[in-house]
């Protein structure tokens, strides 16, 4: 989880920069305009700025994928987890608790609940907490 945290938080630092360096491209595209740099410095500096972007599209590509895979394999383990806890303590009830559901019934509240609680834990985690470092 801490390993997802951190992954997370890296790409939501990056995040701005990408900002930062649209504006530098906007820049060397309105100095262009203004005939106040060559055409070789125009070309040499959206390369350069291009280039960046790559990089930090790459970075920010892996950081994400590495925080949501962390993320959604741990959710899917508490899941697990969960599921048997839950199914330990509905296995303890009296035979008249199952009285009152249909065929079936059962199955399907436990799978669905934790499928509920798997997707809050997964990579909403890691998502929020990366936008909540932008």
């Amino acid at each position: 989880m801490f390993i997802g945290l951190v992954f997370a938080a890296a790409a939501g630092a990056a995040t701005p920069i990408l900002y930062i360096l649209f504006g530098i491209a906007v820049d060397y595209y309105t100095n262009f305009q203004r005939h106040t740099i060559s055409s070789s410095v125009f070309s040499g500096g959206i390369n350069y700025i291009s280039l960046i972007n790559v990089y930090f599209a790459i970075f920010m590509f892996v950081t994400t994928y590495i925080s949501v895979a962390t993320w959604v394999y741990t959710g899917e383990r508490i899941a697990r987890q969960i599921r048997e806890q839950y199914l330990r303590a509905i296995l303890r009830q009296n035979i008249a608790y199952f009285d009152e559901y249909s065929s079936g019934e059962v199955t399907t509240r436990i799978t669905s609940e934790v499928h509920l609680i798997q997707d809050g834990i997964s990579e909403k985690v890691s998502l929020t907490f990366q936008l909540f470092n932008e």
